[in-house]
């Protein structure tokens, strides 16, 4: 990092305003090893959130860095299990014990009945995934 500036894969600084953070996962220039010059408040940003899973990054390090917040909403956290960027990579995450959903989501809506529903379908499609 170089002052407000995060030197990307290709040597290149970029900004971190989101733009241009977006466009730094996008592009494939941007990945976990960067994660911790982003600024914070982009942790809350849906759009940065989603760019790093459909770009493959590690999940857990995504999670872990996503705000805290975020994991007491159950809006955010339904669509983060609803959405389809998790094949096949959770998958075999399910499949090697390595990946729990429940790590991250608050136990306020652990007991969530559609929240459990959809993890249920992610623990159902990896053993799919194995046959």
């Amino acid at each position: 990092m170089k002052g407000d500036k995060i030197e990307n894969h290709e040597g290149e600084f970029i900004g971190t305003s989101k733009e241009e953070i977006l466009d730094g996962i996008n592009t494939f220039n941007l990945d976990e090893e960067h994660f911790n010059q982003f600024p914070s408040e982009l942790w809350k940003d849906v759009d940065i959130i989603f760019s790093c899973l459909k770009a493959e990054h590690f999940i857990d390090q995504v999670f872990a860095s996503v705000d805290k917040s975020l994991w007491t909403n159950r809006e955010f956290v339904l669509n983060v299990l609803d959405k389809q960027w998790y094949y096949p990579n959770i998958s075999r995450q399910f499949k090697d014990n390595e990946f729990e959903y429940f790590d991250y989501i608050h136990e306020s809506l652990r007991g969530d009945k559609k929240i459990i529903s959809l993890i249920d379908k992610l623990r159902k499609h990896s053993k799919e995934f194995d046959d």
